[in-house]
């Protein structure tokens, strides 16, 4: 289904079975206030779903700031600082949901509170209403396992901060329908984002397979001495955060494949295969030093440097946004 045929009316001016215009955001954690943002921002009214009261009270001071960013730092209409309260609603109770032409699950990584509450969703929404899982790792086929409707089940893998950030990764579970595949691609679009659809349903699915396959012999690296963090990550940022936005790991390699090739053979017998949490990490957890929030992860945090850093990664990524979108302009059209 075309976005065009699911934005259309009939003559009779009835809304389209397939438009969406009322999102529910289940999990108002991080990245549900996140994704609640990118949906407002779009234009789209939210339903917002969490029993806890200051998650709730903390998304709403989040989205005032999250819609203020995007009209000052992305170009979108000022009148937007009015009307995204007008459009949010907040409820702790799911039958709330009933009103709801698309929903989206986004609580902690866990698979079994995952299905229990896609379940729940599935009972609170119409017959009609697709329910996507915002899990960064888990197969989608496992969370339909005893749905009622599993073929309305899709993955949706969002990348925080979500109304700043082009990526989303669209995930089919072997149940999945070509039509709910259609109308999460088409919504994807409709947001701003530049969905990957992801056929085979593989844990970690695309992103995070490459990612931890290097975060793993990051920390390989760090055990065996042969750097430190300070000059790993330098050396990471001064190669691929200079091409990362425009080219990716199979395109780097065209510009010689004979080589890449030669360099494998002699290279991937020498990294990690490690098939345990790596042990730099694991002393790290153990030592109470879990990263910026605590004070100390592989670099220590002072009083205010975590919060600094934030904002330097923030400010990072909206500089990176306007380079993107010069050189690489989001165009469905093209990718159709």
């Amino acid at each position: 289904m075309a976005s065009k045929d699911i934005k259309k009316r009939d003559k009779m001016g009835k809304k389209d079975p397939g438009e969406i215009r009322t999102v529910g955001v289940a999990g108002l954690g991080v990245m549900g206030r996140g994704i609640a943002a990118c949906f407002l921002g779009h234009g789209l009214r939210v339903l917002a779903y969490d029993p806890d009261a200051n998650a709730r009270a903390k998304a709403r001071t989040f989205l005032g700031e999250a819609v203020r960013e995007l009209v000052e730092r992305a170009g979108f209409p000022p009148a937007l600082l009015e009307s995204w309260a007008s459009n949010y609603v907040e409820t702790s109770d799911l039958d709330s949901f009933a009103a709801a032409d698309f929903g989206v699950e986004t609580i902690f990584e866990e698979e079994d509170a995952k299905r229990a509450l896609l379940n729940r969703l599935a009972s609170s929404v119409r017959s009609d209403v697709i329910l996507a899982s915002n899990t960064s790792a888990i197969p989608i086929t496992r969370l339909q396992d005893g749905a009622a409707r599993p073929e309305r089940i899709v993955g949706m893998h969002w990348l925080q901060p979500c109304h700043l950030t082009r990526f989303m990764e669209i995930v089919r579970g072997e149940r999945t329908s070509d039509e709910t595949m259609a109308r999460a691609e088409a919504l994807a679009w409709r947001i701003g984002k530049e969905p990957a659809i992801v056929k085979k349903d593989i844990r970690g699915f695309i992103v995070n397979r490459l990612g931890y396959a290097l975060f793993r012999e990051a920390l390989y690296l760090v055990e065996q001495g042969v750097a430190d963090p300070e000059t790993i990550e330098r050396a990471w940022c001064n190669a691929a955060g200079w091409y990362a936005g425009i080219a990716g790991p199979l395109r780097i390699m065209d510009h010689n494949l004979p080589i890449y090739a030669k360099v494998m053979e002699e290279l991937l017998p020498q990294l990690s295969d490690a098939k345990d949490v790596p042990r730099p990490l694991r002393e790290k957890i153990a030592a109470g030093k879990t990263g910026a929030k605590a004070g100390e992860g592989f670099f220590r945090y002072g009083p205010g440097e975590a919060e600094a850093w934030e904002k330097r990664f923030r400010d990072y990524l909206w500089d990176v946004r306007a380079v993107i979108e010069k050189h690489r302009p989001l165009d469905r059209e093209q990718r159709s």
